[in-house]
């Protein structure tokens, strides 16, 4: 705690007598109590008391000081005597359950993604969409558990992005052609037919997932005002 008004160091000296005090001031009992009544203001009762202390060294017999020692001691008794703040309660058995189960669909969600990312390293665009659905689906029920986590809404978010480019990548090779092995080439590789109806379908797909995806939004607007009539919009 601060002490009390700064002092002249001659002052507050280690060796300073009653009668140095007085030279600078003429009544140096004043001198303690107005930095008494000062600490005590500020909340710092045990500066308060030594200074009040102080002051009643120099005049004993003045009741004031006596009232202003006594009000400082017992809130420094007051303040000590506040109980500690209690420790915060620990999780309830419900809330315990509910973390584990977070935790288990949350693992069963990293798994299920790990083997999403593996798929789109082989560009089977379809299966990893499929592996990320099942993270998604995971991570939803996750939280369920833990509603508002701000780790489980990041990862959602993630995967969510994650299922909307294997479902572009995918339209994109529909769009191209995939082999149809019932119709042979006269080279003897099957016919690569293109598939705009479903391309459009797995645009759509991604667009729901990932709204603020420009090209991806562009492109299913494309399909939807070119891809043959009929086509599902």
């Amino acid at each position: 705690q601060p002490g009390g008004y700064m002092r002249n160091a001659a002052i507050e000296g280690p060796e300073t007598t009653t009668e140095q005090i007085t030279e600078y001031h003429e009544d140096p009992a004043n001198l303690y109590w107005h930095s008494g009544k000062h600490a005590l203001a500020q909340g710092w009762y045990a500066t308060a008391i030594t200074e009040f202390e102080k002051a009643k060294r120099l005049s004993p017999d003045n009741k004031d000081i006596d009232k202003m020692l006594a009000l400082a001691r017992a809130r420094l008794d007051a303040e000590q005597a506040k109980p500690a703040p209690a420790a915060p309660a620990g999780p309830t058995p419900d809330e315990v359950k509910a973390r584990a189960s977070a935790q288990a669909h949350l693992d069963k969600a990293t798994t299920a993604r790990a083997l999403g990312l593996k798929q789109v390293t082989g560009k089977s665009w379809d299966s990893a969409y499929a592996s990320f659905a099942d993270a998604l689906t995971e991570i939803d029920a996750a939280l369920v558990d833990a509603p508002g986590d701000a780790n489980l809404v990041r990862s959602r978010t993630v995967v969510s992005h994650q299922m909307a480019n294997a479902a572009y990548e995918h339209a994109l090779l529909l769009e191209v052609g995939v082999p149809e092995p019932s119709v042979i080439m006269p080279d003897g590789k099957p016919l690569n037919k293109p598939h705009p109806v479903e391309a459009m379908e797995w645009l759509k797909k991604a667009t729901a997932l990932w709204p603020e995806k420009t090209d991806i939004k562009d492109r299913y607007q494309w399909h939807v005002d070119h891809t043959l009539v009929g086509a599902a919009p």
